[in-house]
């Protein structure tokens, strides 16, 4: 007969033997840079964010709005 704790054993060590994955902060790290890379890309674009966002977040409107 099988034996039920080889069986949990077996099933543990073959779990085990499965690659880990990147921790959550160096995935998240990756993706930051991913996402440098392109807004140095698209120099213009990202001035005209920076520029509107300035623009949407000054106290003369959201005085006015």
């Amino acid at each position: 007969p099988v034996d039920p704790a080889r069986t949990a054993l077996v099933t543990k060590v073959e779990a085990a033997k499965q690659p880990a994955g990147p921790p959550p902060a160096l995935a998240q790290l990756r993706r930051d840079l991913d996402m440098s890379v392109q807004q140095a890309a698209s120099r213009r674009l990202t001035a005209a964010q920076d520029v509107a966002w300035a623009l949407i977040n000054s106290p003369e409107f959201l005085f006015n709005h």
